[in-house]
């Protein structure tokens, strides 16, 4: 399949932007800065909420993707999403393992009712956030890609289809859904061979 030359597709803004165009850059931005916001606020552990909040995070990863952006070899559709995915989840194990060094420094007032997380709840969080990548590790990287895509950075169907190279939206759907109940099987695999 031929790459999307559209000048509206993910594809051809970022390849614009590589050359130093702003208005692409800005595009860019608008696009990414919200999904990588989301991701982050999905994967900080409270614990690691400190001195950064989410979006300074998700804001400091853009920023130094869009400086390297001459340098990163984005040859096919899909690739920029991929390096923005893995340089947000490695910012954000620093800043937990850095909250786990200085531990937690809390002014507690009594009178303040604890509406988050039990500790149990936390722990079952994380094992089935580890059950999830470990279940997403396993995939084909197609479908891991389509989850990525649309569950974590919440791409449109349209945007899939160009980061799958897909002929449409629709096929790109169906792409997503066949991925998706690979990943509840391989979670199925996974749950039974803990128990």
């Amino acid at each position: 399949m031929a790459r999307p030359d559209k000048s509206d597709s993910t594809f051809f803004v970022i390849q614009e932007a590589q050359k130093g165009d702003h208005e692409a850059i800005d595009e860019v931005c608008r696009r990414y800065l919200p999904r990588l916001e989301r991701l982050a606020t999905r994967r900080l552990p409270v614990a690691a909420r400190g001195v950064f909040d989410t979006g300074d995070i998700a804001q400091e990863v853009l920023v130094k993707a869009l400086q390297r952006l001459d340098q990163l070899q984005l040859d096919t559709p899909g690739a920029f999403h991929c390096y923005l995915r893995q340089a947000i989840i490695s910012r954000l194990r620093d800043e937990a393992r850095k909250a786990k060094r200085r531990g937690i420094v809390l002014d507690l007032d009594v009178r303040l009712a604890d509406h988050g997380s039990s500790p149990l709840e936390q722990v079952i969080g994380k094992v089935g956030l580890e059950r999830y990548e470990a279940a997403l590790e396993s995939l084909k990287p197609a479908d891991r890609d389509a989850i990525i895509g649309r569950v974590e950075l919440q791409l449109s169907h349209a945007e899939m289809a160009e980061v799958l190279q897909k002929s449409s939206a629709d096929a790109a759907r169906k792409a997503v859904d066949r991925a998706l109940l690979r990943l509840g099987l391989a979670l199925r695999r996974l749950g039974t061979s803990t128990n």
